[in-house]
């Protein structure tokens, strides 16, 4: 019997966020018993309301039999509770996802460490190099880095875990092969061959917003813990914390100056105790606890590239060394050389000194 038909059924008849997890739990994670259950005796089990029992009577098998062979036919892979692949983590939620289509690796949302990063859309520079930076060190050590693919500090995230040529997740708010945020399509190409782009949405799903308040629950659940980086004083980023929270999930963010009101969020957030300060990969360590927690021994220094060992000879050899000075010596353009130089700090390998010099840590 194929279980992922039922599943379908039950998640577009239901809705995306809708409260399902006393349902699927009482009738023992078999979602056919669900659908051979009359709709009586299922108003009567007073684990589902009246509204959601008229949407799934007016779905069918046919229409989820639909969905599963165009999810199948353009080599998406379709996810759910019963399979091997659902992330653990999603389980617990109330509101977990019935479905995942997954284009890309499915192996890696088993991966039992993952942080997700995310922040604003429009982030400065330091922002995106921030993130780029410690999801590229965390990525290094083992972690599966989660995000949603937007532009900003999303893209960076994904972009750190590729640097590091690791695995990264990008969770969408619309459907597989909808036309969405098509100046982002390369670096979801990318996702796709080093990683995974997973949506509970079906292929027909556009963009709206609610679907991206569904999709940050997502983000949140999946992961063990939640890391802001730059965020306004509201969006959905801030959403995505507060979810983590909720879902007991260690919340950190990047603080920022008090004069940028793209860091009024983050700020918010450690000033009221919602999230634990992070200024490296050594303090998401420490929030997180992961050197006790991980199954296997984790290196918290991540191998160094060859033009990171050439920077790194370079301050070696000079005690301190300008930044001018490394970009001359190493053949770097300073463009290039900032984002190397910020991965080395958060990595904890160099510090940086006033006047743009920096010395072994």
């Amino acid at each position: 019997m194929n279980y992922d038909l039922y599943w379908i059924w039950m998640s577009c008849g239901l809705g995306a966020g809708a409260s399902c997890l006393d349902l699927v739990t009482y009738y023992e994670w078999n979602p056919y018993e669900i659908y051979a259950s009359s709709f009586n005796e299922l108003f009567r089990l007073d684990v589902i309301t009246k509204r959601q029992l008229e949407k799934l009577k007016a779905y069918s098998l046919e229409d989820a039999q639909k969905i599963y062979d165009t999810a199948i036919s353009n080599g998406w892979k379709v996810v759910t509770p019963s399979s091997e692949y659902y992330p653990e983590q999603l389980l617990t939620l109330q509101n977990l996802p019935l479905v995942l289509y997954v284009e890309g690796d499915v192996e890696i949302l088993k991966n039992e460490l993952s942080i997700s990063i995310v922040g604003a859309r429009k982030a400065s520079d330091y922002g995106k190099g921030v993130a780029r930076a410690l999801s590229s060190t965390m990525a290094e050590t083992g972690f599966t880095i989660v995000s949603g693919g937007a532009l900003g500090i999303d893209s960076a995230a994904h972009q750190g875990a590729l640097d590091a040529v690791k695995p990264t997740i990008c969770v969408l708010g619309c459907g597989l092969g909808t036309n969405y945020l098509m100046e982002n399509e390369p670096l979801r190409q990318k996702i796709v061959k080093n990683g995974a782009v997973i949506t509970e949405f079906t292929h027909e799903m556009h963009p709206e917003p609610f679907n991206f308040v569904q999709r940050n629950r997502i983000i949140a659940g999946m992961s063990d813990g939640v890391l802001v980086v730059e965020s306004a004083e509201k969006g959905g980023s801030l959403i995505t914390a507060e979810l983590a929270h909720s879902y007991n999930r260690d919340v950190m963010a990047v603080s920022g100056r008090t004069i940028d009101t793209s860091s009024i969020g983050c700020n918010s957030l450690i000033k009221y105790n919602k999230a634990s300060l992070v200024e490296n990969a050594k303090d998401i360590e420490r929030v997180m606890c992961w050197e006790k927690s991980s199954p296997q021994s984790i290196e918290l220094f991540p191998i160094l590239s060859e033009k990171e060992s050439i920077i790194v000879e370079i301050i070696k050899e000079k005690g301190t060394a300008h930044v001018d000075i490394i970009s001359q010596l190493s053949g770097i353009k300073i463009s290039e050389l900032s984002a190397i130089l910020l991965n080395l700090e958060f990595s904890n390998v160099i510090r940086s000194i006033k006047g743009n010099f920096y010395m072994l840590y």
